[in-house]
């Protein structure tokens, strides 16, 4: 497949997901603090799958969005 053809649309769908982010911001007071949060989660797992090892990120993945809110809830 064609570099330029995969670019295009990685840039089509980050330009949708935006628009719709945005949208949500706007639209909905009730969800405005649950996205900046997902927002926020994402930046910092794209920073850590970055820098670490495959295994060194998957674990800390696990460890942050697994289990501590299962021994959060129990």
């Amino acid at each position: 497949m064609n570099i330029v053809l995969i670019t295009i649309g990685f840039r089509i769908l980050s330009a949708t997901l935006f628009l719709l982010f945005l949208y949500l911001y706007i639209k909905n007071p009730k969800i405005r603090n649950q996205l900046l949060l997902e927002t926020f989660y994402l930046i910092v797992f794209a920073i850590i799958f970055f820098n670490s090892s495959l295994i060194w990120a998957f674990a800390i993945y696990f460890i942050i969005w697994h289990s501590i809110p299962s021994i959060i809830k129990i």
